[in-house]
């Protein structure tokens, strides 16, 4: 086999993701703070993409930001979770939800 053809056979292997627009725009407005505004960009990209850590660290950090704390958990309860894009990935035990009297994560 030429240099070529193994090239393009790992190419093929390959799953190449793009990163959806939605996602790009909702972390351009979760950089400006309005928290609320970026979870339904996120929301959209998780389901043209879905399980991607990027987007659920994102999601996760725009819904801890409103109170929705549950639904973070969730997030990052996925980003742990090992699919075919993260084999490797394991829970870790040691890592636990605090909040702080007020409700806001410490």
């Amino acid at each position: 086999m030429s240099a070529r053809s193994d090239f393009l056979g790992a190419v093929g292997q390959t799953r190449l993701v793009a990163t959806p627009v939605s996602f790009l725009e909702g972390h351009a407005i979760l950089k400006t703070g309005n928290f609320r505004s970026a979870i339904p960009l996120f929301e959209k990209a998780q389901r043209e993409n879905p399980n991607r850590l990027y987007l659920l660290q994102n999601l996760a950090d725009a819904y801890l930001a409103v109170g929705r704390k549950a639904d973070a958990i969730e997030c990052l309860e996925l980003a742990i979770r090992p699919d075919q894009h993260r084999p490797r990935a394991r829970p870790c035990d040691s890592v636990k939800v605090k909040s702080s009297s007020q409700g806001n994560p410490e």
